[in-house]
C-alpha cells in the first residue's frame, strides 16, 4: 500500500534517493548550518532526530528535486511527521521553510 506522501507525488520512500542523513537531538545537518535547529524550534520539540532525503527524476531532463524531512522522537523509534521542501537540500533557505510548515499546515 501506498503512503499518503507517495500518492501526492507518485514517489515511494526508497525511490531514487540521491542523499540520506540522520540528524541525531542538539546537531546540525552536514549540508546546513542552521536547518535542523530551525525546524525543532518551530516545532517545539528540540529532542526531536531528523532523517533527510533528497529524491531526484531518474531521467536528467526531469528538473524535480525534493527534499523530505523526516521527524522522529529521539530513539528514531517513532515517525512524528514528514515536512517537504520542493528544492535541494542544501538550497533550503528561511523563506522555504515558512512556506513549507504553512503551506503543510505545520
Amino acid at each position: 500500500m501506498k503512503s499518503e506522501l507517495s500518492t501526492k507525488n507518485g514517489l515511494e520512500p526508497s525511490d531514487h534517493v540521491e542523499f540520506r542523513e540522520v540528524c541525531e537531538p542538539g546537531s546540525e545537518f552536514s549540508f546546513h548550518p542552521w536547518l535542523a535547529s530551525e525546524i525543532r524550534k518551530r516545532l517545539g520539540d528540540v529532542g526531536a532526530s531528523l532523517r533527510v532525503q533528497e529524491y531526484s527524476c531518474e531521467d536528467s531532463s526531469c528538473p524535480v528535486n525534493e527534499t523530505w524531512i523526516e521527524v522522529y522522537d529521539p530513539d528514531l523509534r517513532r515517525h512524528l511527521k514528514t515536512i517537504r521542501f520542493s528544492r535541494k537540500k542544501d538550497l533550503i533557505n528561511k523563506l522555504d521553510v515558512s512556506l513549507s510548515f504553512k503551506k503543510q499546515g505545520i
